[in-house]
């Protein structure tokens, strides 16, 4: 009991320096997440920023940082998202969300929050806590917004996933996406090409996170291939310094229909 006590009173401490930090030095960087004004810790020591300069407070990473940033400019929402009014009616699906930020989404929202286990999902698992993107067990039009963050470079028919998540937006809903991407190349550059029920690795494997597959590396052809499942997309290539948000790819699509807020 007395750990936790303590790491409470931590959370203080850092809550009131923040305060502080802020008032007198209104320029300083802050967390969009949490509001934290404060260290951001880089452990790649600027080798890889879009996954480093993690907030002291709620452990957000630049990348989960412009996730949240872009959601909030979809939504119309000030920051940081610890302040946004819950919304309980507003439903959020994100793959295999991670970071600081999936406390506060559902405090705020009805927010699922699956993982892929084939097992799981075979034996009837909590759609909330497990899904496959592939196939994903909710009704038509059940979802506000998506989310998803390095996630489909690993699904094996992306094709579907992008599918099945506009089939699960209502008309107006909105679809954050992050993954993998280079601007600079027309096409989508695939490592591993699905054959039927088998794998054609075209280039030695690629893991992230030390055990999951990389099929492809987006290119310009990603806006095409949503627009084609019937997105409006943009696409932007963004550095926040305000929110310590490293220059970084981030796709917005759309389902038509009257916007979400």
């Amino acid at each position: 009991m007395g750990s936790v006590w303590a790491a409470r009173a931590q959370r203080v401490s850092k809550r009131v320096r923040s305060f502080w930090r802020r008032r007198l030095n209104p320029a300083a960087p802050w967390c969009n997440v949490c509001g934290y004004c404060g260290e951001f810790r880089d452990p790649t020591n600027g080798a890889n920023l879009r996954e480093s300069l993690i907030c002291g407070l709620c452990g957000s990473r630049s990348r989960d940082r412009m996730l949240i940033y872009s959601l909030g400019k979809a939504l119309e929402k000030e920051p940081p998202l610890r302040k946004w009014p819950a919304n309980r009616s507003l439903r959020v699906l994100e793959t295999t969300g991670h970071g600081g930020h999936p406390f506060f989404l559902a405090k705020k929202f009805d927010y699922y929050n699956p993982r892929y286990d084939p097992d799981e999902i075979a034996a009837g698992a909590d759609p909330r806590k497990f899904a496959d993107v592939q196939a994903l067990p909710y009704g038509n039009e059940f979802f506000d917004c998506a989310l998803s963050s390095d996630v489909f470079e690993h699904v094996r028919l992306d094709q579907n996933g992008f599918s099945e998540i506009y089939r699960v937006l209502k008309p107006g809903g909105v679809f954050v996406l992050q993954a993998p991407y280079i601007h600079t190349m027309e096409k989508t550059h695939i490592l591993v090409e699905p054959r039927g029920d088998e794998d054609a690795y075209l280039e030695p494997p690629q893991y992230h996170a030390g055990h999951t597959l990389v099929y492809r590396i987006y290119g310009r052809d990603l806006l095409a291939r949503l627009e084609g499942h019937g997105f409006s997309t943009e696409h932007s290539q963004t550095e926040i310094a305000q929110h310590r948000i490293s220059l970084q790819d981030v796709f917005v699509a759309r389902k038509p229909g009257s916007r979400v807020s």
